[in-house]
């Protein structure tokens, strides 16, 4: 009955396999050999190939004729003899001989004699010519059964790769494998770190780990709410909060050891990102030289399936999140409840909401374009006040500006405040970071000096620019109040956002960015099991942000790292939770088409620094397991934190992980890895003897990432006619009158899709550059300068 055979071992992985593609095996095994043998409908069949390959195969033949000959038992009894290319086999019921040039003419439906196999050399040795090409064919037992159409077998010629390497090289790439060794050092070094014998113990401690000194003061006015805290203003002038009680061991109170130690481990995590992006494709190319073969292989299949994956993920989520918001509109956009019903809901809650619009030489009409937005709601006159958070850099226009706005939207809002957040405090770059953390410590004295419930207060922080939806602010009083109390101090409420306000002047390039970032994001809001980031606009409790010690005002990419810095602080017990009531904003514009992209490639480097936030996460879990370690026993007011929260925490911190290398790590290495293949591809045709076949690897290899590519394709087509239902939703709230390319939704995909076959591989390459220039001053530098990308000017309104 049909048998296959396997072909070839070469010296190292230079082997020839004569095989089927196994069908049962797991799917993460079946992805890793569908590249080493496609179906035989592929075209790649030892028959197909069998006349291309005659006159090579003679000419190897006779090269080898003088080679010496080995002698092998077949299962009859009988010899067969195989050598110099020729084959002699010996059947039991005939007593004729037949030579067959192999394995060129080799007839695939003659059982030949089963051979042993050959053990290749090892190692690097598959790049020295002058051993010889090592051929392999095994059969299978009698009486199994080909399950391929007609039951009969057609061979493919492919070269031999160990399994185990392939994944162990794939997880390195990825990079699954540096991830798995950084952890483990993360717990030894948690484990080194101790506190000092006489360290103190309270809560004001934690404020000395982020280089304040906490010192008694006079009370501002205290205030015991629901969540029992405590606020006052330090001597230093420095805001102090009972509530902030993070589960850390503060670096003050370690021991001279630890300190050092940590010290190391800071400087040694603000290398990761470097690691991740500049030392795996280095890596990589180090491993080709004993594994040239399976990591040509690892790094096509990684780079294909990452595509494909991110292509899948964005056409299933965001089309639902997509279905989602249409039904939505066509039974109406929601109508924003009255005060009175949302208060309903919950008659001893009063729920008090601030805005923060940080800004820096913002246009005034674009502030106000926001404020008017909040003030939409029906609710903004009882229960909104907005806090323009000024910088005082700016000079006098600052003052000017915000007096301006307090007296045009006088009345709309609930109160109406103008913090100036003064230049060159210490650990305190210019920014919104350090905009946003300043405002929220004046929100926080306003909301005591004037005796708020801090327990009722919910905090949404947005950019100047930003257009919310007339009844985002009513479902974030009704979510805010469904929440089970004890979770409302837990949770950040995050819109789909979408940079689509000046969509209309969009130069094409800028056009690709807007699409996908708008689709990603609104993937993952829409995805249940996504770990989530707050972007750009977001909402959480006074208490949450009051917990976590506020924003820190040094690290640049504030809404990601906040998200990060409540999950740690919580023990990972804050989640995002999506409200899918649509905001807009502007991305980056200028005077002129070239100027625009620049824009959008300042806003890109800026973005690209919130890869500081991986460093961010290896520093902090140091502290946070060592405090557990050193307080499991309950001392110290631990309460429900354990040893055992921490590594709930840490397991699903994983997930967390992976997102990040997801947004950083893999745009940055993908262009990498291309080239790194592209390298290793010439060199194997430059170096490898003749008799290695190489031609078979790239053949075999180039299945299975053309199909992932093709289904890729068609994703983005998808996605991009997704994003055109986006549009239409959105048209409303777009500036500028639409020219006919966007009236038409075919000509306006048509006009997409080019934009994506030009501009697509610049803009993904551009975006990979930024996280290499994001990895090297994480590296490098102490504190980050923000960029400010301009934003358009708008004509004056009434």
């Amino acid at each position: 009955m049909g048998s296959a055979t396997l072909s070839a071992a070469t010296p190292s992985r230079g082997k020839v396999i004569k095989s089927l593609l196994p069908g049962k095996l797991p799917l993460l095994l079946a992805s890793l050999l569908l590249l080493l043998a496609s179906p035989p409908c592929s075209g790649f069949t030892f028959a197909d190939t069998l006349g291309r390959r005659q006159q090579r195969g003679r000419q190897q033949q006779e090269e080898r004729h003088e080679q010496q000959h080995k002698h092998l038992k077949t299962e009859g009894g009988e010899e067969a003899e195989i050598g110099s290319g020729t084959i002699t086999n010996s059947s039991s019921s005939s007593t004729n001989k037949e030579e067959r040039d192999f394995p060129f003419d080799w007839n695939p439906f003659v059982p030949p004699a089963t051979t042993a196999p050959t053990t290749p050399p090892s190692g690097a040795k598959i790049w020295n010519s002058s051993m010889d090409w090592v051929s392999e064919r095994t059969w299978h037992p009698q009486g199994v059964i080909s399950s391929l159409p007609g039951g009969e077998a057609q061979w493919a010629e492919v070269s031999y790769m160990s399994v185990t390497e392939l994944i162990l090289l794939t997880a390195v790439a990825y990079p699954a494998f540096v991830v798995a060794i950084l952890l483990i050092l993360t717990v030894i070094v948690s484990m080194l770190l101790s506190p000092a014998a006489n360290a103190t113990s309270g809560r004001a401690s934690a404020w000395t780990s982020k280089g304040t000194n906490a010192s008694a003061g006079t009370p501002l006015g205290s205030r015991t709410s629901s969540i029992e805290g405590e606020v006052w203003i330090s001597q230093t002038g420095q805001l102090q909060d009972l509530l902030f009680d993070p589960p850390l061991i503060a670096q003050d109170e370690m021991t001279p050891f630890s300190k050092g130690l940590y010290h190391l481990w800071v400087v040694f995590a603000s290398l990761i990102p470097s690691i991740l992006v500049f030392g795996m494709p280095i890596v990589m190319l180090g491993l080709a030289r004993p594994y040239p073969q399976e990591v040509f292989a690892a790094l096509t299949l990684l780079t294909s399936a990452l595509i494909f994956t991110n292509g899948m993920y964005m056409a299933v989520f965001a089309g639902s999140g997509l279905i989602r918001m249409t039904l939505q509109k066509q039974v109406g956009d929601r109508a924003p409840r009255p005060a009175q019903e949302v208060e309903s809901l919950d008659p001893s809650a009063n729920v008090l909401q601030w805005v923060i619009l940080p800004q820096y030489a913002e246009d005034v009409e674009v502030v106000a374009m926001a404020l008017r937005s909040i003030a939409q709601s029906t609710i903004a006159a009882s229960s909104i006040g907005v806090v323009l958070g000024m910088e005082a850099r700016e000079g006098q226009a600052a003052v000017d500006k915000a007096e301006h706005l307090k007296a045009k939207f006088k009345g709309q809002f609930r109160d109406m405040l103008a913090t100036y957040h003064p230049p060159d405090l210490p650990n305190d770059p210019a920014g919104k970071a350090s905009n946003l953390a300043w405002a929220f410590k004046e929100v926080v004295k306003h909301a005591v000096a004037n005796n708020e419930d801090l327990s009722n207060i919910v905090l949404t922080v947005a950019d100047a620019d930003s257009e919310f939806h007339c009844s985002y602010f009513n479902c974030l009083a009704e979510s805010f109040l469904n929440t089970n109390p004890e979770l409302r101090n837990l949770r950040i409420w995050q819109s789909p956002v979408f940079h689509v306000k000046n969509y209309h002047r969009q130069p094409s390039p800028v056009v690709v960015g807007t699409m996908f970032t708008c689709m990603q994001e609104l993937a993952a809001l829409c995805d249940p099991n996504a770990v989530r980031f707050p972007y750009s606009t977001y909402s959480l409790s006074l208490g949450l942000a009051r917990s976590v010690g506020g924003w820190d005002p040094e690290w640049i990419s504030e809404d990601y790292h906040m998200g990060i810095k409540c999950f740690l602080l919580t023990l990972g017990a804050t989640t995002v939770e999506p409200i899918l009531v649509p905001t807009v904003n502007y991305t980056p514009e200028a005077d002129g088409w070239f100027s625009t992209v620049n824009a959008r490639w300042t806003q890109a480097k800026r973005h690209a620094l919130g890869f500081s936030d991986m460093s961010y996460y290896f520093m902090m879990l140091p502290l946070i397991f060592s405090y557990a370690v050193n307080n499991r026993a309950g001392n110290r007011g631990l309460g429900t934190r354990s040893l055992q929260q921490f590594w709930n925490m840490a397991t699903y911190g994983i997930t967390l992980l992976i997102r990040l290398i997801n947004i950083h790590v893999i745009i940055g290495v993908l262009s990498t890895y291309t080239f790194s293949t592209t390298i290793i591809k010439f060199t194997m045709l430059l170096l490898f003897s003749t008799d290695r076949n190489v031609n078979f690897l790239f053949e075999r290899t180039s299945f299975c990432p053309q199909l992932l590519m093709v289904t890729s394709t068609v994703c983005t087509i998808f996605v991009s006619a997704m994003f055109i239902g986006v549009y239409r939703l959105m048209r409303e709230r777009v500036d500028g009158k639409a020219d006919w390319t966007f009236q038409n939704s075919a000509v306006h995909w048509l006009r997409n899709a080019v934009a994506i076959l030009l501009w697509g591989p610049i803009y993904f390459l551009g975006l990979g550059v930024s996280i290499w220039k994001a990895a090297l001053s994480v590296a490098s530098l102490k504190s980050f300068e923000y960029e400010v990308a301009p934003k358009p000017v708008m004509t004056k309104t009434d």
